[in-house]
């Protein structure tokens, strides 16, 4: 495998943000669930030791700071809150296999973590978990948990950015 041109990295880090972007503001535009939504990854939450993470000598602990999911949603419906945490991804494509991989690797971290996927055709949405139980297979986003029109407009401004 290739090592990546410095452009590439950031081609692929703004692409990141722009799927995360997109990500909060389906969350605050539902009216229908009442979440909570918390930036977590750590370059959100702890900005300072992002620059030093070099400096952290433990790589577990690297590695579990490096690993964390990018949101925390927490819903205040029913008789006590619930957390989700999420990682938003971007894909120019559906491979099962690098789903696999990086659901794998979200679990050994974080096992109750979502992984949230926008591709330039569909959005996917399934439990960690479960895409490794499935061998790579993660579902569609469901309308129960976004409207599915504004699914639609969401991909429409994606590839506007993202060509």
């Amino acid at each position: 495998m290739r090592k990546k041109s410095s452009k590439e990295v950031l081609r692929d880090f703004v692409k990141g943000k722009i799927a995360e972007l997109l990500f909060e503001r389906m969350v605050k535009k539902d009216k229908t669930h009442d979440y909570v939504v918390i930036p977590f990854g750590y370059e959100y939450s702890m900005p300072e030791l992002a620059k030093y993470k070099k400096y952290v000598e433990c790589r577990k602990t690297k590695n579990i700071l490096s690993r964390s999911p990018d949101f925390v949603l927490i819903s205040n419906k029913g008789e006590k809150p619930k957390v989700y945490f999420i990682e938003v991804k971007y894909r120019s494509n559906l491979n099962k296999d690098e789903i696999l991989k990086q659901a794998k690797k979200i679990c050994s971290y974080w096992p109750e973590t979502y992984l949230f996927l926008f591709t330039p055709t569909q959005i996917y949405f399934e439990k960690c978990f479960f895409i490794k139980k499935n061998n790579g297979e993660i579902k569609e986003l469901s309308e129960d948990v976004f409207d599915k029109e504004y699914q639609k407009l969401a991909l429409e401004v994606l590839r506007e950015f993202i060509k």
